[in-house]
């Protein structure tokens, strides 16, 4: 047996310039990912006893089915040299918002490295 199944299955897949990538497969599954870098993300609301946050859209590059809500997860979310961590705050079928947390406050204009992953359903 394949994990993936056969290549049959193999819907679409596409890359574009901006790092985000997505992959459907024909039992209806997508997966889509941004792993790559953005500099219009800050960290300068103060959120907690030395923690300050920031919060910024994902649009993903291909939309699940409407109505649903795909698992949203964050791997690297780091701003610039820093310990930045970050997580999920709110998903739709198109996009999600992604929190970034800090203990120094962080402007925006500094690279933000990042490694974003959705999975749920194209049908």
């Amino acid at each position: 047996t394949h994990v993936m199944g056969d290549v049959t299955n193999l819907s679409g897949y596409t890359i574009n310039t901006s790092g985000a990538d997505y992959i459907r497969f024909g039992d209806g599954t997508q997966i889509v990912y941004f792993n790559g870098t953005r500099t219009d993300i800050s960290a300068t609301t103060l959120y907690g006893a030395g923690i300050y946050a920031g919060l910024f859209t994902w649009t993903f590059p291909q939309a699940f089915l409407t109505g649903t809500y795909p698992v949203v997860t964050v791997g690297q979310c780091k701003h610039g040299t820093s310990g930045s961590w970050g997580s999920v705050n709110t998903v739709t079928a198109t996009a999600a918002d992604i929190r970034i947390y800090d203990v120094a406050s962080r402007a925006s204009g500094t690279t933000c490295y990042l490694q974003l992953q959705a999975i749920g359903r194209w049908k």
